[in-house]
């Protein structure tokens, strides 16, 4: 059954980062999407370390993959800073 306390088990492919890089590639927006839904979902879960790191990864793709200023790149940015204030 996997870790009961993994978000991925109970939320299905809605949030597998994976599925959305296999299909669509790795900076495809809606693949940084999924990527902070299940930071988001690690956050939730009190699983600070996977949350914080997830970020910090998708932060930097964004940064990479979007126009500047792109409102996903700030919601990502945003994220951050509260999971490492939290």
């Amino acid at each position: 059954m996997g870790d009961p306390f993994d978000p991925r088990t109970e939320l299905g492919p809605l949030i597998h980062p994976e599925h959305y890089e296999r299909v669509l590639g790795p900076h495809h927006e809606n693949t940084l999407t999924s990527r902070v839904n299940l930071a988001m979902a690690y956050y939730a879960a009190h699983r600070m370390t996977d949350a914080v790191s997830l970020l910090r990864h998708t932060l930097s793709d964004c940064e990479r993959a979007l126009p500047p200023g792109h409102p996903l790149t700030q919601s990502v940015r945003e994220n951050l800073e509260a999971a490492t204030q939290g």
